[in-house]
Parts: C-alpha cells; sequence; structure tokens
C-alpha cells in the first residue's frame, strides 16, 4: 500500500516526504505539515516552498484544511501564523498578583555573567519576572502561571467567522520546557 493507512470510515492517511513531488501529486481534505520549517527549500528545485505548493493541490476541492506546525527555525510558520485573519495566543498569570501577563523573553532573569553551561545544569538560579507586579518566578510559579493562564484573541477580535486561524505559543509558557533550557538558549 506504500504506507498509505485506510481508515474504517474511509478516510485514508498518505504519509509523504517533503518533496515538490510528493506535495504535487496528491490532494486532501486535511493536510498537515510537521516541522515544515525544518524542511527548508532546498531539494525543491525551481517549485515554490511547500506550503504554497500544498495550497495550490488544496484547490481541488472546497473544503481542504491545512495546519502546518513548526518549532521556531526562522522559516514561513511563524510569518504566515501572524498572516492569518485571526491569531490566538496565551497569557500567563502571575502566582503573586494573579494578573494575566503575555510572556517574552525580556521577562527571564539570568544572572549577568552565567554561562550557558552553568545555566544548564542548574549551578546558576533563573526566574520570570512578572512584569505586572515584578515578583520572581521560580520553576513552581511558572507552571501554576500555565495552568491558571488563558488562551486570548491578539489579532482579529472582531471576526466570528474567520477564513485562517493561527495559533502562536512560545515554549516559554509550557511546564515541559524547563527555565533552564529556555534561558540557555536565550
Amino acid at each position: 500500500t506504500g504506507g498509505r493507512i485506510r481508515f474504517l470510515g474511509g478516510n485514508l492517511l498518505m504519509p509523504a516526504w517533503p518533496t515538490a513531488s510528493s506535495v504535487a501529486s496528491w490532494f486532501g481534505k486535511l493536510n498537515i505539515l510537521d516541522e515544515c520549517d525544518k524542511i527548508g527549500v532546498e531539494g525543491l528545485g525551481k517549485e515554490a516552498d511547500l506550503l504554497t505548493l500544498l495550497r495550490k493541490r488544496m484547490r481541488d476541492t472546497s473544503d481542504s484544511k491545512l495546519l502546518a506546525g513548526s518549532t521556531p527555525a526562522q522559516g514561513y510558520v511563524y510569518t504566515e501564523t501572524i498572516a492569518c485573519q485571526q491569531v490566538w495566543s496565551r497569557t500567563a498569570q502571575c502566582p503573586h498578583c494573579h494578573a494575566q501577563i503575555r510572556m517574552d523573553m525580556d521577562g527571564f532573569d539570568i544572572p549577568e555573567n552565567a554561562t550557558v553551561e552553568q545555566i544548564k545544569h542548574g549551578q546558576v538560579d533563573v526566574g520570570y519576572a512578572c512584569s505586572d507586579c515584578g515578583a520572581l518566578w521560580d520553576e513552581q510559579d511558572r507552571k501554576s502561571s500555565y495552568v491558571n493562564g488563558r488562551d486570548i484573541i491578539i489579532k482579529g477580535q472582531d471576526l466570528t467567522d474567520p477564513v485562517s486561524i493561527g495559533y502562536h505559543l512560545p515554549a516559554w509558557y509550557l511546564p515541559q520546557v524547563p527555565m533552564t533550557e529556555i534561558c540557555a538558549a536565550i
């Protein structure tokens, strides 16, 4: 079957390599691109990027949907996400003052002379400072801030039936990603 999986309801799942010929050969109602910013345009020759090629194939049916996701790689997923008609993001609730804040890279508290190795191995204390009250969060506070945070619309609040919806969630909100990893990357 060439890696195809047919579900009992008749749907067909066809995993494909990220090449121009794979994208150009088939169309689908639900198209999922995972880690597509990591693919790049190498190997596509004179073709457009994979999102553009896939969108062209999606014209074959009027109710096609596209889900594209990626970790940051300075590619087109972030640009496409922000270009959506409606964009959602997340807030974190400060466990000290209970304000809903949007976290950013500048809020991380990293000792001035700390090395990446010291941060990675937990040899220095890192934290996150609430932009509202200034309280310094530890790892447990940041986990709590996620649980009590909210999804919010940051663009297109007035739209009731948007055609395209993006969701941007930086890793610094996620409790599964330790602050040491985030601060070492910063």
